[in-house]
């Protein structure tokens, strides 16, 4: 009974560490590079598997870009708070008529830049970023969060 509830604990933890790691990554590198200090190129780097980091569609602190784009950031955040609020809600219920259209503005907004229809804002890539975050989030998470119960179940049953 330990190792289940220790399993789902591990298994629920996985996705809010990752998420909180690429938004404080996200934050810190700026810092650490305007300290000069090395580290921040390797943090980069590491954030760079996650997103293309171009500075001018990033936002900027300590006079330096941040580790993640406006959209990223924003995405990976409101995924954060959106988590949150279905674990302690305990939905259960993928919301389609919710998360769905949510999802849809940042393709838009993404597809005219790429296309060259347009030029979207920093502004209106973290608000896109925002929204689908949080689509995402009450898409997947219902669903993770399931899959880790039944896991959890499952090796309860199995003793």
């Amino acid at each position: 009974m330990k190792n289940t509830k220790w399993l789902v604990l591990v298994l629920i933890s996985i996705p809010y560490a990752f998420i909180a790691f690429l938004i404080v990554a996200s934050l810190l590198a700026p810092y650490l590079e305007h300290k000069r200090m090395e580290v921040s190129q390797k943090i980069f780097a590491i954030l760079g598997l996650w997103c293309h980091q171009r500075p001018t569609r990033c936002f900027w602190i300590f006079e330096s870009p941040m580790g993640l784009c406006a959209r990223c950031f924003s995405f990976y955040l409101s995924l954060l708070v959106t988590s949150f609020l279905v674990f302690y809600t305990n939905t259960r219920k993928i919301l389609w008529k919710w998360g769905l259209p949510l999802v849809i503005p940042i393709l838009l907004d993404g597809i005219s830049q790429q296309m060259g229809l347009r030029m979207s804002t920093n502004f209106l890539r973290a608000i896109t970023g925002l929204m689908s975050g949080v689509g995402t989030g009450i898409l997947i998470f219902p669903i993770y969060f399931r899959l880790v119960y039944l896991l959890g179940n499952y090796e309860r049953r199995r003793r």
